[in-house]
């Protein structure tokens, strides 16, 4: 019997009670779990809210197959899986025509796949591997589009095209990677190609690589280094390992050469030049043949003993040369078993290391600075718990008085016996807690140590450090009795953060240091050697290759190097500074720096819109305020600093004459000089003295282990004066930074120098600003 809408239903029976265990059975077949979990719901919902023993989920699969909602179908069985798994057979031709619908969408995708895999055959020529690829992913594709569904993966209900084209994929697959090894070894790996990323399967690609490598690596010496390359990138460092990496690069390294000179006669330009196109190109060789080095350092022992060259060069051997160390007669005597075709000579005519200290932030610390003898509170407490327990003592022991001391008779006093033990008890009891409160009384001390801080700051300083070194360098060809000389110059940067006056009682002083660099890392690395690539001096060398001169004789490069060697020291004895005479000082250029904080120091014009004065004058102040002689008020901008040798520099808004520093190398003690400045707020001031001594020490502001040179008078010198001129003559000798007022101290008062003023300034502004 059908309803109006022509769906089939049964009419329930039931008498009384029956109906309410048939609804209650009905309720419990409505479930759609598997193994009492819930599966995830669909995009819609096909199952009713309630089934019956009268209408269960199979009836419901047929009113479905029936009005031709296979769709409807498939989801009801997977809404209701728990129900059709378990009555599987009794249903398994309602399933199948479900089944069956859900393959044949996919019937003529399958069908299509099957038929391309039919027409691969052991592929014998490169050209067909795209389509056999094309075929595979497709295959790969329509297996992966095939109904992910409970009746799909069933066997007996997969539709046989599924089963086919999967065993037939895989048989493609066997038969395409047997003949991997075959085709590997025809493949054209010289021409630009990649054979695994045309191969139509994956394969063993080291494996391959491995068996093949032999007869690819003949064919090598018979290739160009474009080819060899190329050959390189196809296969790809890895797949070859290391070793066989390395034997590809001594291919290209001997390709690179003969392309240098077809005629076999390679010099030592076209030998860099080879293994510099080989490292280039990727690869890393060991040696390079005939690329055999002596390296020899002539530097001048006069600048290693004064101590000039503050750090050494070193050679990174960055390409394959075999580098022998000897000194010069060794690599130039004919006879020498240790001389090799190519010796470079090294000559450090500079290794210098400056710094800048170019800020600084003021940290705030706290100093341990002794202690306060305190109450201990605790002892108040454990005084108080011996009270407490002598009173419990006391309480006990008259307790235990009384009890001893009633009358008994008879049966009664063994009432007495029992309260006497308990009374005993007791005392013992309060004894314990007495004994106690003494033992804590006597580990507990009346009074505490309570340490006292102090507030201070320390410098956490920005440090600014060069490493320059210029080294003239000759690279002797022996054989051929050519030689090139030239200078190589280096430079390296380093930034660094220091604490600088963090005391020794600091309780947190371990932090502050390593929050910070140190000192000493500083100096590690100005004393660290510069390093000096063999790639770098190469390209140096090639560059400049057409200078090559024929060697007249090894006596004669000797000459040659001991006048290079004398002209470095004579350059460095310029840059020395000693005493000498000058007398009779100007003071025009002087201005009076306001700091915004309230106090103010001397300054003066060393370019027509810059000013020199002292770093703890304007301290870190971006903008300070100015006067010149005329009374003309004026402002400027610091534009650089340096902490170490309490020098800045301001530009200013106003123009002046500038001064003229001092160039010579002496200076005579006992000169006299002139300082100009403010003293005590005092404008524009004379002071006289002379020259007392030139001297190293540390500067005011900053103790680093880089001394800076300093300027010793007796002109008497006051807080105002700091960042004026001392003047020789006309010219300016140093700057007023500080003096010595200790008690029974007279007349120490130090200035900087004029060369770290100048340099502060040539540095900062450059030559030509």
């Amino acid at each position: 019997m059908k309803s109006a809408s022509g769906s089939r239903w049964r009419r329930p029976y039931c008498v009384g009670i029956l109906c309410i265990g048939l609804l209650a059975l009905a309720a419990c077949q409505t479930t759609g779990s598997v193994d009492g979990e819930a599966k995830t719901e669909p995009k819609y919902k096909v199952s009713r809210t309630l089934y019956t023993p009268f209408f269960d989920q199979a009836d419901h699969l047929k009113d479905l197959i029936e009005e031709k909602k296979l769709d409807d179908a498939a989801v009801l069985v997977e809404e209701q899986s728990n129900f059709f798994t378990q009555k599987w057979q009794l249903y398994k031709n309602d399933l199948k025509v479900v089944a069956d619908h859900l393959s044949s969408k996919h019937a003529a995708r399958l069908q299509a796949s099957i038929a391309a895999l039919q027409n691969i055959s052991r592929p014998a020529e490169a050209g067909a591997w795209p389509g056999i690829k094309t075929a595979l992913m497709e295959a790969e594709a329509a297996v992966n589009a095939y109904p992910d569904h409970m009746l799909t993966k069933v066997a007996e209900l997969q539709s046989p095209l599924y089963g086919q084209l999967i065993s037939l994929r895989g048989q493609k697959k066997a038969l395409i990677r047997d003949r991997a090894s075959d085709a590997f070894a025809e493949f054209d790996h010289f021409s630009g190609r990649t054979f695994f990323t045309e191969y139509p399967v994956e394969t063993r690609e080291a494996k391959l690589v491995e068996e093949n490598f032999n007869a690819l690596a003949a064919q090598l010496d018979r290739r160009s280094t474009e080819e060899i390359q190329s050959f390189g990138q196809a296969i790809g460092e890895e797949r070859f390992g290391e070793e066989r990496w390395r034997q590809v690069g001594q291919s290209h390294f001997r390709a690179a050469v003969r392309e240098a000179s077809p005629s076999g006669d390679v010099n030592l330009q076209q030998l860099l030049a080879a293994a510099k196109q080989t490292a280039d190109a990727g690869f890393r060789i060991d040696n390079a043949p005939g690329l055999d080095i002596a390296v020899v350092e002539t530097t001048s022992l006069s600048l290693l003993k004064d101590g000039q060259i503050e750090f050494p060069a070193e050679i990174d051997v960055d390409l394959p040369a075999t580098l022998s160390k000897s000194d010069i007669d060794q690599a130039l005597s004919p006879g020498s078993a240790l001389a090799s075709r190519y010796v470079i000579a090294f000559d450090v005519a500079l290794a210098k290391a400056r710094r800048r200290v170019t800020g600084s932030q003021k940290m705030p610390a706290k100093l341990l600075v002794g202690h306060n003898t305190v109450p201990n509170p605790d002892y108040n407490l454990v005084q108080n718990e011996i009270n407490k327990a002598q009173v419990e003592l006391n309480s006990a022991h008259m307790n235990k008085a009384s009890t001893d001391s009633q009358y008994c008779y008879g049966i009664g006093c063994a009432g007495k016996i029992v309260a006497q033990i308990a009374a005993a008890a007791m005392v013992s009891e309060a004894e314990k807690k007495l004994d106690t409160a003494m033992g804590q009384l006597r580990e507990t001390p009346q009074t505490l140590q309570e340490p006292v801080f102090r507030n201070y700051r320390y410098d956490k300083a920005r440090v600014k450090s060069t490493k320059a070194m210029t080294v003239n360098y000759y690279v002797i060809d022996r054989t051929e009795s050519t030689y090139f000389k030239s200078t190589f110059d280096i430079e390296e940067r380093e930034e660094f953060q220091v604490a600088y006056g963090v005391r020794d009682n600091d309780p947190d002083k371990a932090k502050h240091l390593s929050d910070a660099h140190s000192e000493q890392d500083v100096v590690e690395w100005e004393e660290k050697p510069a390093s000096v690539k063999l790639s770098q001096l190469v390209d140096h060398y090639l560059a400049n290759a057409a200078s090559v001169q024929k060697l007249p004789s090894l006596a004669g490069l000797r000459r040659e190097m001991l006048r290079d060697k004398n002209t470095a020291l004579a350059k460095y004895r310029e840059q020395t500074f000693e005493g000498s005479t000058k007398a009779d000082p100007r003071f025009e250029s002087v201005v009076v720096v306001f700091n915004p904080d309230g106090g103010l120091g001397s300054g003066f014009f060393v370019r027509p819109d810059v000013v020199l004065t002292n770093y703890h004058v304007v301290d870190e102040k971006e903008f300070v305020e100015m006067k010149l002689r005329n009374g003309q008020e004026t402002f400027g901008k610091v534009i650089a600093r340096d902490l170490r040798l309490d020098l800045a520099l301001i530009r200013v808004q106003a123009r002046g004459k500038p001064v003229r520093i001092y160039n010579k190398r002496e200076l005579e003690l006992g000169s006299t000089v002139e300082v100009i400045g403010h003293p005590r707020g005092h404008e524009f001031t004379i002071t006289r003295g002379i020259i007392s001594a030139v001297r190293k020490r540390s500067g005011p502001v900053i103790q680093t282990s880089k001394d800076i040179m300093i300027v010793q008078i007796d002109a008497a010198t006051s807080p105002g004066n700091s960042g004026g001129p001392v003047f020789l003559n006309e010219e300016v000798v140093s700057v007023v930074s500080f003096g010595d007022s200790r008690q029974g101290s007279e007349n120490l008062n130090f200035t900087i120098h004029y060369s770290e003023a100048a340099r502060f300034i040539g540095e900062s502004l450059g030559s030509g600003s």
